[in-house]
């Protein structure tokens, strides 16, 4: 928490700087990087603010980051229990990387779409859409989104019962956190990142 304190002090002044002349040039990246630290730390009506200045206001980077601010609008609706528009929005996303070949943003709407699938229920779904997104950040190198994809298999695979498939899969998630945390130079970040990412995977 106390990093995510840091980083809401940081942002409060970024929000300030935004409300200047020309200061939403870039507006549509910093909401939405605004707007996922607000959905982490359970601020929804923030979160979905955001998103929505994100997804309304002219901006140089609107439609860059359209897919990022779609999907955490559909994050937001799920953490609602709204599962049918989340769905709603990441098909919207989907749809607008696939026709601009936004390659770069595969794995992340399909992680999303994995996750709206899960919600509902659709295991089968969930599973098909967590494998696409493993496979696409793994060519992309996104080690990050790896291990959650991972993460997010395994507990699919848990909740249905098929607890052999799911330890292999978790096995394979604590793999891609030990080759991130490898990465880290500070010692205490490394151990911040290990906590957050063990406890994911319980």
């Amino acid at each position: 928490m106390e990093l995510a304190g840091q980083a809401m002090e940081f942002h409060a002044q970024a929000l300030e700087l935004m409300e200047m002349p020309l200061g939403t040039v870039m507006g549509a990246s910093s909401w939405v990087e605004i707007g996922f630290c607000a959905l982490a730390t359970g601020d929804l009506e923030r979160a979905s603010d955001l998103f929505n200045k994100g997804l309304t206001i002219s901006t140089a980077m609107k439609y860059l980051a359209r897919p990022q601010l779609l999907v955490g609008s559909a994050f937001v609706e799920l953490a609602k229990g709204r599962s049918d528009e989340a769905a709603r929005l990441v098909n919207e996303a989907r749809q607008f990387v696939e026709d601009r070949a936004m390659q770069h943003l595969y794995a992340f709407v399909a992680f999303a779409g994995a996750q709206v699938s899960a919600a509902q229920g659709h295991a089968d779904e969930a599973l098909d859409s967590f494998t696409r997104a493993e496979e696409q950040a793994l060519l992309m190198q996104m080690r990050p989104l790896v291990w959650q994809a991972r993460a997010g298999a395994a507990k699919v695979l848990s909740e249905a019962g098929r607890t052999s498939h799911a330890e292999v899969k978790r096995a394979e998630a604590r793999d891609m956190v030990d080759e991130i945390a490898a990465l880290f130079k500070d010692e205490k970040l490394r151990g911040m990142f290990i906590e957050n990412a063990t406890g994911k995977l319980s």
